[in-house]
């Protein structure tokens, strides 16, 4: 199990009492403002079941380095909240200078001077920490760009002998389309809706080249429909995994 960090640890402690401050100003204005069309704010907080809903149930997985598995994943998801972080954290301390203004007028200028001092602390700790969405960027890709680089130097010269699709997976390393000059639009992805399964029925009539990860959708296309295609090269990923890419006979790269 890894030590938390000092970082790690203020995040832990500082993330409750925003959480709280954001409740609070929902309360408060969800009890004042409810005639001034605020319920229509609340909307801001369906980030909240929908990625508890999507974890749950979903096969929505994320890691924060706080808790186990220790790790990042899926972090920024995290960042449709903020909206709602600002909107109420904003509502609470204007409902606190309304209730000042009629018991306490002299304490107003207090309340905002101790906001002011709460938005300078976060801000000083988020300067001396890397953001998490960005940490993840970082932890993820040392071992990606390997395998991007060298699929990227694969792929460009294969792909400029033919002019036909390619089909493969973009979701997990689309850094090799991008290093090998290759544009998405030549693709066929999973992002293709109508494209895809059309494709994976039949991938040498769908493609020229097809490109295949160990354990994935493509991979498994190839074992059911293997007529019609030629084995050309085969990279070993660095997590275990082969990626082969396969020509089409019927549209033979020349």
């Amino acid at each position: 199990m890894r030590a938390l960090t000092t970082t790690s640890i203020w995040v832990y402690l500082s993330a409750n009492p925003l959480l709280w401050l954001t409740i609070g100003g929902t309360v408060a204005g969800a009890a004042s403002l409810w005639r001034r069309n605020f319920a229509a704010t609340l909307l801001l907080w369906m980030p909240l079941p929908f990625y508890a809903y999507s974890v749950a149930y979903g096969s929505v997985p994320i890691f924060i380095p706080v808790w186990w598995p220790f790790s990042w994943y899926n972090v920024r998801y995290g960042m449709e909240m903020l909206p709602a972080f600002a909107l109420f954290g904003a509502t609470f301390v204007a409902w606190i200078l309304g209730v000042a203004k009629g018991r306490a007028p002299g304490a107003g200028p207090w309340i905002v001077a101790a906001a002011v001092l709460a938005i300078l602390g976060n801000s000083l700790a988020l300067l001396r920490a890397t953001p998490l969405a960005l940490q993840e960027a970082i932890a993820n890709s040392r071992t990606r760009k390997l395998d991007e680089q060298t699929m990227a130097l694969t792929l460009q010269p294969l792909s400029r002998r033919t002019t036909g699709a390619i089909l493969m997976e973009t979701s997990e390393h689309p850094g090799a389309l991008q290093r090998a000059g290759i544009p998405l639009k030549r693709t066929i992805n999973e992002g293709d809706y109508y494209q895809w399964g059309a494709a994976l029925s039949d991938p040498a009539r769908a493609a020229s080249l097809i490109v295949a990860v160990d354990g994935g959708p493509v991979a498994n296309a190839v074992k059911q429909h293997p007529e019609g295609l030629e084995l050309l090269t085969v990279i070993q990923l660095t997590d275990g995994r082969n990626l082969r890419i396969y020509a089409s006979r019927e549209a033979a790269v020349r």
